[in-house]
């Protein structure tokens, strides 16, 4: 390098140098700063429409009926798989059931593919007032905004 460097006079050689630093940071600015910066942006936002979704969350669980100390769940007593497929069918749900397994002889595991968020609450409301109770609940999202993929676990309480 200082053999290239010495074919060139002193003004020639400063101004290789400062085109030098200038494309390292050139470089430095394009490969690091601006990735970073717009990940950084990215995060921001993801952030952000989580705590919207959050809000949202909190504003639909406020508006699920509320079980009273007066009024309690009712026992159930029975096949769960025939009060859920009762459920499922006079709420007009048989297109979005995806799967329904029994696990053993309290509890079952049903899986819905592309079903409204609210619709999903109602019917988690209404079985709660049959005497189940949500063991495990996995939401994840579908294709429209409204819809929702959903795995939950219930079980006799």
């Amino acid at each position: 390098m200082n053999d290239f460097l010495a074919k060139f006079s002193s003004r020639e050689k400063t101004i290789v140098t400062l085109a030098t630093f200038s494309l390292l940071g050139l470089l430095v600015h394009a490969l690091i700063i601006e990735p970073y910066n717009q990940r950084q942006l990215e995060v921001n936002e993801a952030l952000e429409q989580g705590n919207i979704d959050l809000l949202w969350i909190k504003s639909a669980v406020a508006r699920l009926p509320l079980n009273s100390g007066g009024s309690q769940a009712r026992k159930f007593e029975g096949s769960l798989a025939n009060l859920i497929d009762n459920e499922v069918r006079s709420q007009d749900l048989n297109s979005f059931l995806a799967q329904m397994t029994p696990i053993n002889d309290n509890e079952i595991r049903i899986r819905y593919k592309s079903i409204n968020f609210n619709r999903l609450l109602n019917f988690i409301a209404q079985v709660n007032s049959q005497g189940l109770r949500v063991k495990d609940l996995r939401i994840n999202t579908s294709d429209k905004p409204s819809d929702v993929d959903c795995s939950l676990v219930l079980e006799k309480a």
